[in-house]
């Protein structure tokens, strides 16, 4: 699932998304401790830093990419294709 999340420092747009980040992190900090399986995507972001893209699954077996969706963590990305 490809997701777009609130961005801390250079990458933020605006307080309100800085403020969202530091939430978001917080709450993935706590999802992180428990038990998580990590996979590579294959792919890396468009950033200057490149960052991997990874899809992180709980124990069992929920996307935490889904549950920031639902706790409105982060929103979906559209990817648009040309013809």
């Amino acid at each position: 699932m490809d997701i777009d999340t609130p961005e801390i420092v250079s990458h933020a747009t605006c307080i309100k998304e800085r403020k969202l980040a530091l939430i978001a992190k917080g709450r993935l900090k706590k999802l992180l401790a428990e038990k998580v399986r990590v996979v590579f995507s294959g792919a890396v972001d468009k950033t200057k830093t490149r960052r991997p893209l990874v899809n992180i699954y709980r124990a069992g077996g929920e996307e935490i990419g889904k549950t920031f969706l639902l706790e409105g963590f982060a929103r979906p990305v559209v990817v648009e294709h040309c013809d």
